[in-house]
């Protein structure tokens, strides 16, 4: 299967370009946009023209979140991370609903339908599931460190918003180190 197969719905890009604009405002958006312009002309979309329901190619959202993270952090993935946190707390009625559920739990047996909610390739697998411990494993998607970071800062920020405590996660395996899957361990105390 193509990189370009794999295909990411409107929200995502408008959380990404509503987080680049509250940090580094319309200047930030426009110089990244510029940036993948020069660097990608085949993926590059204006930032207002992204809508809600459409979907987008993976690679352009990924190449998005590397250019931020080249120009306004470290080079280190951290916007990466800090974005995916950000968009857990910016999810609107997703948000609330985070919020409402109150455990990780209930919120980790949600994770999968929301992959396919948003991504028409990949599958997102609850392989454990106990009190205090979820696994969660990537399967079928992209080799991008750049993703597994976000969904590191995605899965803590989501976490938190629930009544847990001591709120956990890791990637303890990762495609781009050769594994055949991504996972991720969140560990917390209810």
């Amino acid at each position: 299967m193509d990189e370009e197969d794999y295909r990411l719905k409107g929200p995502a890009f408008l959380t990404l370009v509503r987080y680049i604009k509250e940090r580094r405002g319309q200047k930030g958006v426009d110089h990244v946009f510029s940036i993948l312009k020069k660097e990608m002309p085949e993926l590059y979309i204006p930032s207002k023209e992204f809508k809600t329901k459409k979907m987008y190619p993976d690679m352009l959202f990924i190449r998005l979140l590397e250019i931020l993270d080249r120009e306004f952090g470290k080079g280190d993935l951290r916007e990466c991370y800090n974005f995916g946190r950000y968009s857990s707390y910016n999810l609107g009625v997703m948000g609330i609903f985070v919020s409402f559920l109150g455990t990780p739990s209930t919120v980790l047996k949600k994770a999968p339908k929301s992959w396919r909610y948003y991504r028409n390739r990949g599958e997102l697998v609850v392989t454990k599931l106990e009190p205090g411990l979820g696994v969660l494993e990537l399967r079928g998607y992209l080799k991008s460190k750049t993703i597994c970071t976000e969904l590191l800062g995605f899965f803590n920020g989501a976490a938190e918003q629930t009544k847990a405590k001591n709120v956990k996660v890791r990637e303890t395996k990762c495609k781009s180190k050769g594994d055949p899957v991504c996972e991720f361990m969140i560990t917390w105390e209810e």
